[in-house]
């Protein structure tokens, strides 16, 4: 809990500006923004680096712009969002003081579509790309230090190596049906990363217990190409 010394209380101040067309169904709409988060603690940023067990203070700043395009007709909707996004923590304790934050995404697109084939199966495919998040590396040809009695990953400068590109790709019909006059069921089948992407989500890395000259790498992975079914019934 804050307490005003070495856990201050939080705060943040932000600004947004944008525009917005909406005729013959269609939407645009684009807007930039600004943010500051000062009184940020080091230890619930999710480190995975030489500053994981660092007690400090700092803030992280976020700036960029979002753009987003829709258009809706009688039997289709679909859109499109880009966004660009800079984000940045500052901790004066730390060398180097100014460096990427961990959920640093500088562009992102997504984009979906959702169709009527029939009156009551809807099919929608939707999609998003974007870059890979920050991560630290060993320092290459010296991965491992050691301290006293135990060896340390030997990282280099904090987020300064991001992993790569993020695709995922989601296909899904839904079927509508009425049971009875007070019942309607949805039946929805769908699969969730259809293209099988093995998208990295996180990496980080331990000193190999076989050689401890040596950092081992370990990549957190999300869901492999995964079928799902659902039935729901409303009344």
């Amino acid at each position: 809990m804050a307490n005003e010394n070495d856990i201050p209380i939080s705060e943040s101040k932000q600004v947004s500006l944008g525009f917005e067309f909406n005729k013959n169904n269609w939407l645009m709409d684009v807007k930039g923004f600004y943010k500051q988060v000062d009184g940020i603690t080091a230890s619930n940023q999710g480190f995975y680096n030489n500053f994981q067990f660092v007690n400090a203070t700092g803030n992280y700043t976020a700036k960029g712009a979002e753009f987003l395009i829709n258009k809706t007709a009688n039997k289709y909707s679909t859109w499109l969002s880009y966004t660009y996004s800079q984000n940045n923590y500052k901790f004066q304790s730390f060398s180097p003081s100014v460096f990427p934050n961990n959920v640093d995404i500088r562009h992102s697109v997504s984009l979906a579509v959702n169709y009527n084939v029939l009156k009551q199966l809807e099919l929608s495919i939707g999609g998003m790309w974007r870059s890979g998040q920050p991560y630290t590396k060993p320092v290459e040809g010296n991965e491992t230090v050691r301290d006293g009695n135990d060896v340390l990953v030997n990282y280099s400068d904090p987020n300064s190596s991001n992993l790569d590109d993020f695709i995922r790709l989601d296909v899904s019909l839904n079927y509508t049906f009425r049971v009875t006059e007070i019942m309607s069921g949805a039946l929805r089948v769908g699969v969730f990363n259809v293209l099988g992407k093995q998208n990295v989500i996180n990496r980080y890395y331990e000193v190999n217990p076989e050689d401890s000259n040596t950092a081992i790498q370990i990549d957190n992975k999300s869901l492999d190409l995964t079928p799902n079914l659902s039935l729901r019934f409303n009344f």
